[in-house]
């Protein structure tokens, strides 16, 4: 919008040659005509004019009239229109105070109405008026800027770049809710990130109340999973400690919250949430190596750098079959404690390695069967199979063929071959992203050394020589036994042909054994990133799957989702509202936590000035609380004037305009001051000719 057109006029010279050149012929003349009246020559007045006349047509002065219009200023009206502004009336209040502000709309002055919602999804969990205003003001200069209104409860989250705005207009708070507002919010103070599985954890928390009337005590609900506990008595605005015990390896949800109070503007911020992850103190690893050979040490190096592993590795040096009459007395070594480990410490491993070990009558075929009892409940049993595993020796001629999932067809195969990923293994976490997704033909080292079996039961992931099982996978009861079907990875740890991702096979391996939850090939997990929650479903399968979230408060959304040729299928969700969000499917129901440091738009909802103020006088603005002023009005002010009062504010019409035409003429003809040159150069020549 322009107002009224404006006429202006004013003088400027285009000079027909360079004012450097100019200028020196100007010194030049100046200095020619001082020394003629220095001589006291005859007709140095007429040479002054003709002087005079000459640079002025070479200066070439131009008359210039511009047709003006003023420029109308821009006041900026920022409406918060997050989480919080939802509560009670103050929308309502919102809306009515814009319509107000247009309403009063004045000629000078445009009006720009900016929602936070409409500047970006980073203003979705949190009000960040200091990050919305350096965003804005990049694009309005401060010359055309009239002033700044605030329309928010005045909770804002990022004050901080409040120091950083320069502004030299006005800002003015419009501020919702009412002064007479109450609620009830409970907070966690301290918690530890992760604990010791069984063992004990300490939280700190709080209930805060505004105003607060009674110090009498609430109770405080308390769930662990899905399992409620005793309820606890807390009092407002003390700090209380809770002590839990954590249960389960990986993620503990922790659910606490308090009964709303009556007349509260939510009890959204009642209740809060948080994950703590379960660890296992340490992993027990027996590993017990048939005879020695080149790749005994790839499993001790491996399990040997970790330090939460304890290994008990044992090698069979001399066994039974072996004629050695050195007497044991004069053997630096020790007996092969079988009955310490396969009858009363079997039960404290969390995963047993044979590795290359075949029957060789040190082992009755009870201990056997107390292996296999072992994984039954729950236990982890790895094997690595040496050439006897295809003889009469081997390990499935005992029991513990009830356990391994390959059965020998007594060929060993003993020529060069690739280790390959199957198409199954492509999809699980043991062996995903081994090799690259479109490589036909791996890019490590080969093997040369393979059994030959077959497999009933488990998920061949590997596969060796003529696409036949390497790397077998299968639970057994509540345990999992895992069989590599070659004795040859320890080339790859050499390596020998550029070598391969041993380390990190074996790693995932030992994990996937021992039921870490990151390696689960069916899973659903979910965790809160910048006020969003990022769910991720592995499985086995290609088919879609129908994924329910339930909200904090109850309301459920269905998503149809189809795991890509990774196994994997991701998405991400809004996670506005603090609480528990549960998400389900046919097969698995998990809890997320998402506690009020996520949520901040809930973490303290009642309305206040305190934050805005420093802002608000920097600027010299007002803040009006529109429970109180309704029927405010605005009106544009000089620069030195009070910019605001109880329910009025003020903004700046600033001096600016826009040029919308220009017509320039000559305003004396060159060629006529030329002509007037010479006619005072013929004069001086004249007077000087006179006696």
């Amino acid at each position: 919008m322009m107002s009224a057109v404006q006429d202006s006029f004013y003088v400027t010279f285009v000079p027909l040659i360079s004012f450097g050149v100019l200028f020196g012929i100007a010194i030049l003349w100046i200095l020619l005509l001082a020394f003629s009246l220095y001589k006291g020559q005859k007709g140095v007045w007429w040479r002054c004019l003709a002087a005079g006349l000459f640079l002025l047509a070479l200066l070439n002065p131009q008359s210039v009239e511009e047709k003006k219009a003023a420029k109308n200023s821009v006041g900026i009206i920022l409406v918060d229109d997050s989480g919080s502004q939802s509560l009670a009336d103050r929308a309502q209040q919102t809306e009515l105070a814009i319509k107000r502000i247009l309403d009063q709309q004045q000629q000078q002055i445009d009006i720009k109405v900016i929602r936070l919602s409409e500047l970006g999804e980073q203003y979705r969990g949190s009000t960040m008026i200091g990050a919305a205003l350096q965003q804005i003001l990049r694009d309005i200069t401060t010359t055309n800027l009239a002033g700044v209104v605030i329309i928010s409860d005045g909770q804002i989250h990022d004050a901080n770049l409040f120091q950083q705005l320069r502004l030299s207009v006005p800002v003015h708070l419009l501020l919702t809710g009412s002064s007479k507002e109450k609620d009830r919010r409970l907070k966690i103070l301290d918690t530890p990130v992760f604990s010791l599985v069984g063992q004990q954890i300490t939280l700190t928390v709080q209930l805060d109340e505004v105003p607060l009337t009674t110090n009498e005590p609430v109770n405080l609900h308390i769930r662990q999973q899905d399992k409620l506990l005793p309820n606890i008595m807390i009092k407002p605005g003390v700090e209380q400690k809770l002590t839990l015990t954590i249960d389960q390896v990986g993620q503990n949800i922790i659910e606490l919250w308090v009964d709303p109070v009556d007349g509260e503007l939510t009890a959204l911020n009642n209740r809060t949430a948080l994950a703590i992850n379960g660890i296992r103190d340490r992993l027990r690893v027996l590993l017990v190596s048939g005879e020695p050979y080149p790749g005994e040490r790839v499993w001790r190096n491996l399990l040997k750098s970790d330090p939460a592993v304890d290994l008990i590795h044992f090698t069979i040096l001399r066994p039974p079959e072996v004629r050695d009459t050195t007497p044991e007395n004069e053997l630096s070594l020790i007996p092969f404690p079988v009955d310490e480990l396969f009858v009363r410490r079997l039960k404290d491993f969390d995963l047993i390695i044979f590795d290359r070990y075949y029957r060789q009558g040190l082992l009755p075929r009870t201990y056997f069967d107390n292996i296999v009892k072992y994984v039954e409940e729950g236990g982890a049993f790895f094997e690595t199979s040496g050439p006897q595993y295809a003889t009469q020796m081997g390990l499935y001629t005992s029991p513990l063929a009830k356990l391994l999932p390959g059965k020998p067809t007594g060929v060993l195969i003993e020529r060069g071959f690739l280790p390959n990923i199957s198409e199954l293994g492509r999809r699980h976490p043991i062996t995903s992203g081994l090799q690259q997704p479109k490589e036909e033909k791996p890019s490590w080292g080969r093997w040369f050394r393979q059994v030959e079996v077959q497999v009933a039961e488990g998920d061949v992931l590997m596969t060796g020589a003529q696409n036949k099982p390497l790397l077998v996978v299968r639970r057994v009861g509540k345990g999992r036994v895992a069989q590599l079907l070659s004795d040859h990875i320890w080339l790859w740890s050499r390596g020998f042909e550029g070598g391969g991702p041993q380390a990190e096979l074996l790693r995932r391996l030992a994990h996937w054994l021992m039921k870490e939850p990151q390696l689960e090939e069916e899973s659903l997990t979910g965790k809160i990133v910048d006020g969003n929650i990022e769910i991720t479903r592995r499985s086995l399968k290609n088919t879609p799957i129908t994924l329910q979230v339930t909200d904090p408060v109850g309301d459920k959304t269905q998503h149809l989702i189809t795991p890509n040729s990774d196994g994997l299928s991701f998405i991400r969700l809004p996670a506005d509202l603090p609480g528990i969000y549960r998400l389900q499917d046919s097969q698995f129901t998990v809890l997320v936590a998402n506690g009020l440091s996520e949520a901040k738009e809930f973490s303290d909802v009642i309305s206040t000035s305190t934050i805005v103020k420093p802002l608000v006088d920097q600027n010299k603005g007002t803040i009006i609380r529109l429970s109180d002023y309704p029927n405010f009005n605005w009106q544009i002010i000089p620069k030195n004037r009070d910019a605001g009062g109880r329910n009025w504010f003020g903004l700046y019409a600033q001096d600016n305009f826009q040029v919308i035409g220009i017509n320039q003429t000559d305003l004396l003809s060159p060629y006529i001051l030329v002509v007037l040159g010479i006619i005072a150069t013929f004069m001086a020549w004249y007077r000087e000719g006179r006696v």
